[in-house]
């Protein structure tokens, strides 16, 4: 067997669905892409902003010579929201498991412990697991574990898109796998199902796309609010409609399930969550790298796109009681969506005493909402229409000065 062949079986047997090898040269493709991307303005957040640094893994690591690359499977059970009546949110079915980033780090530690008794030398390597430079997709795409679809994910035989990527970078020389490519056709379900209209062939505009928009800190512009629809945490929708992803079960899942986290998640709850409950219930989740107000911020979003009545009392409370001005103005959003008489007096009473200028604004914004709307939608819609060249709005009026007597 040769240390290839020995480094994928190894891998297989660590729990890995796939694992393959790239040579350390430049990925230009990728490259390209991320250019383009920074020429337009849609370059992502979330990543290196140096383009050549991150698509040069000869850059990585001193010496580079090969890379190893891992594709880990996870589950994906159908959604079962429990029947309790309280409004629920939706969370990316990967952040329901244990968090992957340690899962696979030990694993590619492993696999260079067996490099280097294999090598008989000392072995020079760095692991990857979205906390260096690497464009992880392109990396799995070159060393053969799969091809990139329209919805810019990767597709590995057997687990479809369903899976998290890491790699080791190395000093030993290794034989490279042949790069997959995927030819989605004429299929166009992922670009057409998007509700922000963040896709496009082979491309993501992370300016509207749904997952990103929920790890963001602070205010949300207007539009990315209503575009989350219920979703606290990540965006399933184009791999939920992918054909590729018709019947793939990969077996063997090596991530752990986390009951506290699950895919349908109490927004009451979650609203209303503090640092101690947050480090509690999501110390062992991917959520873990924000805070409990980035998740208390979306689901105040989710509850004003729900437009239940039976928020208000939770929403008015935490407009209040809260001491960040980002969920104090989402829950203001929030009220001034469901604009029942509670809730257009719960907004009028916290205007009196809010200093925040953005939060006072927000209340302003909300008051003016609520109090045009004939009343609140029985049933809102799951997604706003699709307006893939809208960018913003009017800007609001500035806010007044507060009155006397307030907390100000």
């Amino acid at each position: 067997m040769s240390l290839e062949e020995e480094l994928k079986a190894e891998g297989r047997r660590l729990g890995f669905h796939r694992v393959g090898i790239a040579p350390a040269s430049e990925l230009a493709r990728a490259r390209a892409l991320l250019q383009s991307q920074a020429e337009q303005g849609t370059y992502p957040a979330f990543t290196h902003p140096d383009a050549a640094l991150r698509t040069d893994p000869s850059r990585w690591l001193e010496g580079a010579r090969s890379v190893v690359a891992v594709a880990l499977a996870y589950p994906h059970p159908p959604r079962s929201a429990p029947s309790d009546g309280s409004p629920r949110g939706l969370v990316a079915r990967y952040a329901c498991f244990e968090d992957y980033h340690p899962v696979i780090e030990e694993g590619l530690r492993k696999l260079m412990a067996l490099l280097a008794r294999r090598a008989g030398r000392p072995v020079r390597w760095r692991l990857l697991v979205d906390t260096g430079p690497a464009v992880d997709r392109a990396v799995a795409e070159k060393a053969g574990l799969g091809g990139v679809g329209k919805n810019g994910c990767l597709f590995v035989n057997g687990a479809g898109s369903w899976v998290v990527l890491g790699e080791a970078v190395t000093d030993v020389a290794l034989t490279p796998d042949e790069p997959v490519s995927l030819d989605c056709g004429t299929c166009n379900r992922c670009v057409e199902a998007c509700p922000t209209g963040a896709l496009e062939p082979y491309r993501v505009d992370p300016r509207l796309c749904i997952s990103e928009a929920t790890q963001l800190r602070g205010p949300l512009p207007g539009e990315r609010r209503e575009s989350l629809g219920r979703y606290v945490w990540g965006c399933d929708i184009c791999q939920q409609v992918c054909p590729w992803n018709r019947d793939v079960d990969p077996e063997g899942a090596l991530l752990d399930p986390l009951p506290q986290v699950g895919p349908n998640p109490s927004l009451l709850e979650l609203l209303t969550l503090t640092r101690q409950g947050f480090r509690e219930r999501f110390a062992h989740s991917a959520l873990n790298w924000r805070d409990e107000k980035v998740l208390q911020r979306n689901a105040a979003y989710a509850l004003g796109n729900l437009r239940r009545a039976s928020t208000v009392p939770a929403l008015a409370e935490r407009l209040v009681a809260d001491p960040s001005p980002t969920v104090r103005g989402a829950a203001a959003w929030a009220l001034g969506r469901i604009a029942t008489a509670r809730a257009v007096e719960a907004l009028a009473a916290a205007l009196v005493t809010e200093c925040d200028r953005g939060v006072r604004r927000e209340l302003e914004d909300a008051l003016r909402v609520a109090r045009s709307s004939p009343s609140p939608p029985s049933k809102p819609r799951r997604h706003p229409a699709r307006a893939p060249g809208r960018r913003g709005s009017e800007s609001p009026p500035r806010p007044a000065p507060a009155p006397p007597g307030s907390r100000c």
